[in-house]
C-alpha cells in the first residue's frame, strides 16, 4: 500500500533484547547521553535504542534495522513518502523505496530497503520529507491511515518477544524475599526457563555470582540466604531450555529491603492463625465467626487477634467472645489491630497493577508442546462465545478471560498459585471497542437529539510502593494492648505512567445543560484489582489494591453546536504520602511530569463550555480495611466558539459598525483549552498500628497546563505619501505558533466587493502595501489580515482567523474615474457583477489533490479588460422568456434552477435570440474569463479553501458553496438514482444561489451544472499569455465547474473537461458575460 497523505504513525514496536550471538550487521547501541544518530547514504546499521526519546535521521540509500526502541523515538527519513512501501513479514515491518535499485527513478534518493522495525506496544514517529505516517500493528493487521496493508504472511500469528516482569516482590523476613513475575512471550513459543538474579547493586549485569534460583514452571520464588536490613534489586532472565534461542533480560529491576529484625510478638494479646488452629469453614453473621466443631480444633482466647481469611478474602478480628454451641464454634469479633499482637514489625513491597488483558498475551504465547498451542486455539474460541474459560499452565499461573459478572461487567483474570498474587479486571458493558484499533469509547450523554460520547485509549499500570514499621512501646498503665505505636518509617507512593488519549465529540441540537463543574456526571469504565496473601515472619497478611477508572464529564451548549476535541496526556507520576519521624507527621508526596498534545475538529457552527476528565481512584487496603486511598484527576476543559455568522464586528473585530456587517467569515471567537491534574490523599492504616483514624487526608497535587488558545492577529499601518505600509503584529497562542504561509491580505472596497490585495502577491508575506491610487472607487476601504496557527494544519480554513484595518481614500481629479454601476440587472432578472482586470495562474499547482494532467502546466493570465460576469447560472425561466420554451431535463426543479440538457450550439441560438432583444452585447465567457471569476482572488481548490476530500463524501468546503454528488440530494420527480456512484437515490439539480457565493459575489461556481465556455478544447502552455481564447480550432468545446452529479475532485476551480458542440446533457449549462463598456 501506498502513502500519500500526511497521516500519524503509531508503530507498536517491540521491547526485544539482544541475541547473545555474533550480530551479522554492523551495529549502533544507543544511550541516553547519545540517543540521536544519523545514518550516511549507503551504510547497513543496527540500531540498538534506550527507554528514552530517539531521534534518528535516515539519509539517500540507507538500509537500517531497528532493534530494542522501547522510547518514544523520532525516525525522519530524507524522502517522500509516496516513494515508499510498507509491508510487514513475521516481526519485522518494513518501508521500502519503489525503486530499489540505485536510488534513481520516482525515489528522490531513496533507493534500497531503508528501515526494518519490530512491533512493540509503544509510540514511534516516522517523518518524511512530505509529512509524517503512523504505523499501527492491532491484532495480527497491520494498519497504515487506518487501512490495513499486505502483509507477509497475510495473517500475523507470531507474537513479538516480550522480556518477563516483576510484578510483585515482597520481603518475608530478614533473610528472605518473594518475587512473582509475567512470563516471556516469544514469536517461537519456545519453553523458557527462568533465572532468578539478585544483587545489592541497581541495573546489574546477570552473571553467576547474582543467580540465586533457576525455575522451571513457576512464575514464582521464593529466594532465602539474603543479609538482613540489606536493600536488594532483583531482575529475572528467561532463557530457552533448548541448546539455542535467545535469551530475554527483564527491563525492570525491582528494589526490595529485607527485615531489620524479626517480628517480636505480644505476650497479652496472642496472634492466632485460623488455620494452624484448626478453624475451619466460616461461616459470616455479621461479626461473628461461626467455624465448624471439628474437635481438634484450637480456640481462641479472649482478647487475641485471630487472622484467616473467608469467602470475601483475608480479615483480622480481635475476638471479644468465644462460644461452642456443640453444632459449631462463634467467635464474636470487632476489627483487630495488628501492632496490638505484633509489638514490631514491619510490612513492606511492591506491587504492579498491570493489565490482565495485555499480560495474558504473553501468558497465551507461553506453550511448550504443540498440545498446549491446540488448546490455546479452542480457549480462543471458547472466549470469542464470552463463556468462562480457564487455562492452566506449566508455570503456576492461571487465566480467566471474558467471564461476564452480574452487573454485566467483563471480568479477566490472573492469578498465581497458593494465593500469592490475583489481578482481576472489570470493564463496564458501556465502555466497548471503538471502530479504531486499541480504543474503547462510551456514551456518556444520549438522548433524542443530544449526545456527548467520550472515546478514549487509556494505558495506566501503577505499582503501589509500601514499607510500614512501627514497634510499641509500654506505656506504663499495664493495660494489654493499650501501648504507644511509634511508626520508625512509613510510606505509601503510586508510581507510574497515565497515558489517555481522549476525545470527547459535544453534540447539542440547541442550548443545553448538561451536568454542571461542581455536579458532573460520572461512570465507572474499568476496575482493576490486585489481590495479594503472603506470610511475613509467620504473620499472615492480605492486602487488597483497587484501582478505579471513572470518566466525570459535563457540558453547556449556548447553540446547535458538533465539536471533537482530542487530548493527549502522558504523565509521569509518583504520588502518596511519607512519614516525617522528626515532626511525627505524614507529608504529601508529589512529582508529576507531563507531555500533552491537543487537536480539534468543529462539525456544526456552535459554542460549548465543558470538561470530560479520566478519573483513576487507587485503593489500599489490608485485611479488607481502608488503609489509603489516592485520586488522580487529569481533566480536559474547553471554551469553545465557532461562528458561521457575520462575525467581523461587534466582540470580534474592532471598529464596531463596518460596512463588512453580515459578510460570512466563520471563524473561531475562542478556543481555549486546558488540561488539569489534581490529586487528594487520605491515610487511615489502623489495621496496621494503632493511631488517629484519620493520619493523612487533603490534597497532595493541583496544577493546570493551558494547552492551547489561539493566536492574535492586528494590523499595523504606517501612511506614506499615496501608500499605507501595512504589517501583521502576531502573537503566538499557547502551543499554537501563528503559521506565516498562512497569511491571505485582502481588501474590501467601498462598494463591498472583496478580493485579494495585489492579486494575492502579498500572500504568505508578514508585509503587504496599499496604493489607494490604483483603487477605482472613493470611500472606506477595508483591509483584511487572516491567517491560522497549529490547528489550521489540520483543520485548514475552519481555524482561519480574520482582523480588518478601515482606510479612508479621497480621490483628486486625476484619479482613476468611478464607474456608474458595478452591477447591472436587466429586465430578465440577470445580475452581472463587475470583474476588475488582473492577473493569476491559470491551471492546478501539481500537488492539489484530484488534479488531473490537463490542467497543467500552471501559467500566468493576464486579462487587460474589465468584464461583468452573471452571479447565476442562466435559469430555465430565463431562457423560457426568450426562446419560449423549456428543454430541462429536471423541469420539475422550477423556473430558478439551471436550464441543462442544451448544446453549445443551442446555447448560440439563445445569445443572438437575448442580443435581438437587448441594447447590450451578451456572450459566453473564455475559458480564462470563467477561472479568473471562479477563483475570485484565491489560489486554492475551492475559493473558500482546500479540498479534503475526492469522492462524493462530506467535503466542508464544497459543501458551502455548491451542489455535488455529496449534497445533491432532492424530493421532487424526474430525479436520478445516484447511489451507485457514492450519491443519493433520488439526485438533480437544485435552485440558484442557495449556497455561499465566492468574494466577488458570483454563486454555484462549483457543482450544480457543469458550464460552457467560448472556447474550444486545447493544451496549456506554460509561458505566459495575455488574453487568450483557447484553440483555433477542435471537435469539442470546454465545460467548467462541476455539476450535482461530480464528485468534489471535479467542482475545483481549476477542473476542465470537453463536450461536443452539437449535444447536451442534464449536468451542463452555462452563465454569461457583457462588456464592461455599458454603452
Amino acid at each position: 500500500m501506498r502513502s500519500r497523505i500526511k497521516i500519524v504513525l503509531l508503530v507498536t514496536l517491540s521491547l526485544m533484547i539482544l541475541n547473545f550471538s555474533a550480530i551479522a550487521r554492523e551495529a549502533i547501541v544507543l544511550t541516553d547521553n547519545g540517543p540521536d544518530v544519523t545514518v550516511s547514504s549507503g551504510e547497513t546499521l543496527t540500531i540498538y535504542g534506550t527507554t528514552g526519546a530517539n531521534h534518528i535521521t535516515i539519509s539517500g540509500d540507507a538500509d537500517v534495522e531497528l532493534l530494542n526502541f522501547p522510547g518514544i523515538n523520532t525516525i525522519t527519513i530524507a524522502g517522500d513518502s509516496s516513494n515508499f512501501t510498507v509491508s510487514r513479514s513475521g516481526a519485522m515491518v518494513t518501508f521500502e523505496t519503489t525503486d530499489g535499485s540505485d536510488g534513481a527513478g520516482d525515489t528522490g534518493g531513496m533507493g534500497g530497503t531503508v528501515l526494518k522495525i519490530p512491533a512493540t506496544a509503544t509510540l514511534q514517529t516516522v517523518e518524511f520529507n512530505n509529512g509524517y505516517v503512523v504505523l499501527c500493528i492491532e491484532d495480527g493487521n497491520v494498519m497504515l491511515d487506518g487501512q490495513i496493508i499486505s502483509t507477509t504472511p497475510a495473517a500475523i500469528e507470531a507474537l513479538e518477544s516480550v522480556p518477563p516482569e516483576i510484578v510483585q516482590i515482597l520481603p518475608l523476613g530478614v533473610d528472605t524475599i518473594s518475587i512473582a513475575w509475567l512470563p516471556v512471550s516469544s514469536p517461537d513459543f519456545s519453553e523458557f526457563t527462568y533465572e532468578v538474579h539478585v544483587d545489592t547493586a541497581d541495573n546489574f549485569l546477570p552473571s553467576q555470582s547474582t543467580l540465586k534460583q533457576e525455575i522451571a514452571g513457576e512464575l514464582q520464588a521464593e529466594v532465602p540466604g539474603l543479609s538482613a536490613d540489606t536493600t536488594f534489586y532483583a531482575v529475572i532472565v528467561a532463557k530457552p531450555r533448548g541448546e539455542s534461542g535467545e535469551i530475554f533480560i527483564g527491563e525492570n529491576y525491582k528494589q526490595v529491603t529485607t527485615l531489620d529484625e524479626p517480628f517480636e510478638f505480644s505476650e497479652d494479646v496472642p496472634l492466632i492463625n485460623q488455620e494452624e488452629s484448626g478453624l475451619v469453614n466460616p461461616d459470616v453473621s455479621g461479626d461473628d465467626y461461626i467455624f465448624d466443631d471439628t474437635g481438634s480444633q484450637v480456640l481462641p482466647e479472649t482478647g487475641s487477634i485471630i487472622v484467616g481469611e473467608d469467602s470475601e478474602g483475608g480479615y483480622l478480628k480481635k475476638v471479644e467472645s468465644v462460644v461452642d454451641t456443640g453444632d459449631g464454634i462463634v467467635v464474636q469479633t470487632s476489627q483487630g489491630i495488628l501492632s496490638e499482637a505484633v509489638t514490631s514489625g514491619r510490612i513492606s513491597g511492591s506491587i504492579k497493577l498491570f493489565d490482565p488483558e495485555k499480560a495474558a498475551v504473553a501468558y497465551q504465547a507461553d506453550r511448550a508442546t504443540s498440545e498446549q498451542r491446540e488448546k490455546k486455539v479452542e480457549s480462543q474460541t471458547d472466549v470469542e462465545s464470552q463463556t468462562d474459560v480457564e487455562s492452566q499452565t506449566d508455570k503456576g499461573i492461571t487465566f480467566i478471560k471474558h467471564s461476564t459478572d452480574e452487573d454485566g461487567f467483563s471480568v479477566s483474570k490472573i492469578s498465581w498459585k497458593e494465593r500469592l498474587l490475583k489481578v482481576e479486571e472489570r470493564i463496564s458493558p458501556n465502555f466497548v471497542p471503538s471502530e479504531n484499533p486499541g480504543y474503547r469509547s462510551v456514551r456518556l450523554l444520549k438522548d433524542a437529539a443530544n449526545e456527548v460520547s467520550m472515546e478514549t485509549s487509556i494505558e495506566f499500570e501503577p505499582e503501589m510502593d509500601i514499607d510500614l514499621d512501627w514497634h510499641t512501646q509500654d506505656d506504663g498503665e499495664g493495660v494489654p494492648g493499650d501501648d504507644a505505636t511509634i511508626i520508625d518509617n512509613g510510606e505509601i507512593l503510586l508510581i507510574g505512567t497515565l497515558k489517555a488519549d481522549i476525545s470527547a465529540r459535544y453534540q447539542f441540537d440547541g442550548a443545553y445543560q448538561w451536568g454542571t463543574a461542581e455536579n458532573p456526571n460520572e461512570e465507572i469504565l474499568l476496575e482493576r484489582r490486585g489481590i495479594t496473601a503472603f506470610t511475613v515472619d509467620g504473620v499472615s497478611v492480605y492486602q487488597d489494591i483497587l484501582l478505579t477508572i471513572k470518566s466525570r464529564a459535563w457540558a453547556s451548549a449556548s447553540t446547535a453546536v458538533d465539536i471533537t476535541t482530542s487530548t493527549f496526556t502522558d504523565t509521569e507520576i509518583q504520588l502518596g504520602t511519607r512519614y516525617n519521624e522528626v515532626a511525627d507527621i505524614w507529608e504529601p508526596v508529589a512529582t508529576v511530569n507531563v507531555e500533552d498534545s491537543l487537536v480539534a475538529a468543529v462539525n456544526e457552527a456552535g459554542s460549548v463550555v465543558g470538561e470530560v476528565a479520566i478519573v483513576p481512584t487507587v485503593e489500599l487496603l489490608f485485611y479488607r480495611v481502608g488503609a489509603s486511598k489516592i485520586n488522580l484527576n487529569a481533566t480536559v476543559s474547553g471554551n469553545i466558539a465557532y461562528s458561521e455568522d457575520g462575525i467581523l464586528d461587534g466582540e470580534f473585530m474592532p471598529g464596531g459598525e463596518s460596512m463588512l456587517d453580515g459578510e460570512s467569515m466563520a471563524q473561531f471567537g475562542s478556543f481555549d483549552y486546558y488540561l488539569g491534574l489534581d490529586s487528594d490523599m487520605n491515610l487511615a492504616p489502623w489495621p496496621i498500628f494503632e493511631g488517629q483514624e484519620q493520619l493523612f487526608d487533603g490534597q497532595i497535587y493541583s496544577t493546570t497546563w493551558p494547552m492551547f488558545d489561539l493566536p492574535q492577529i492586528e494590523i499595523g499601518a504606517v501612511e506614506s505619501g499615496d501608500t499605507w505600509a501595512l504589517s501583521a503584529v502576531v502573537q503566538d497562542g499557547n502551543n499554537n505558533a501563528f503559521n506565516q504561509s498562512s497569511i491571505e491580505w485582502e481588501v474590501v472596497d467601498p462598494d463591498g466587493n472583496r478580493y485579494s490585495l495585489a492579486g494575492g502577491a502579498y500572500d504568505g508575506s508578514p508585509v503587504a502595501e496599499f496604493s489607494p491610487e490604483s483603487e477605482r472607487f472613493e470611500g472606506v476601504y477595508t483591509i483584511l489580515l487572516s491567517g491560522y496557527g497549529r490547528l489550521g494544519q489540520r483543520n485548514g480554513e475552519l481555524a482561519r482567523l480574520y482582523t480588518a484595518l478601515e482606510i479612508d481614500v479621497d480621490h483628486d481629479g486625476t484619479d482613476p474615474p468611478i464607474l456608474d454601476d458595478e452591477t447591472v440587472t436587466n429586465s430578465l432578472g440577470m445580475t452581472f457583477n463587475f470583474i476588475p482586470a488582473g492577473t493569476f495562474m491559470m491551471g492546478s499547482p501539481e500537488d492539489e489533490p484530484g488534479r488531473e494532467s490537463w490542467e497543467g502546466p500552471q501559467h500566468e493570465v493576464t486579462l487587460t479588460q474589465s468584464f461583468y460576469m452573471q452571479t447565476t447560472e442562466v435559469t430555465q425561466g430565463q431562457w423560457e422568456a426568450v426562446m419560449s420554451n423549456n428543454p430541462s431535463c429536471f423541469v420539475e426543479c422550477g423556473s430558478d434552477c439551471p436550464v441543462e440538457c442544451v448544446s453549445w450550439d443551442d446555447v448560440q441560438s439563445f445569445i443572438t435570440a437575448l442580443n435581438d432583444i437587448s441594447d447590450r452585447t451578451y456572450r459566453l465567457p473564455t475559458e480564462a474569463e470563467w477561472e479568473y471569476s471562479a477563483r475570485a482572488g484565491t489560489t486554492t481548490a475551492f475559493a473558500n479553501g482546500h479540498i479534503t476530500v475526492l469522492s462524493c463524501s462530506y467535503e466542508p468546503n464544497l459543501s458551502l458553496m455548491g451542489w455535488y454528488c455529496g449534497n445533491s440530494e432532492v424530493t421532487y420527480s424526474g430525479c436520478l438514482n445516484w447511489s451507485s456512484w457514492g450519491g443519493a437515490t433520488c439526485a438533480g439539480t437544485h435552485p440558484v444561489a442557495q449556497k455561499t457565493p465566492n468574494s466577488w459575489g458570483l454563486y454555484d461556481m462549483h457543482g450544480n451544472v457543469y458550464e460552457f465556455c467560448q472556447d474550444w478544447w486545447g493544451s496549456f502552455t506554460s509561458e505566459s499569455v495575455v488574453d487568450p481564447n483557447g484553440a483555433s480550432s477542435s471537435s469539442s468545446r470546454v465545460v467548467r465547474g462541476g455539476a450535482w452529479a461530480s464528485s468534489a475532485r471535479y467542482a475545483r476551480s481549476a477542473e476542465r473537461y470537453y463536450y461536443s458542440p452539437d449535444s447536451w446533457n442534464n449536468g451542463i449549462g452555462f452563465r454569461l458575460v457583457l462588456s464592461s463598456n455599458l454603452q
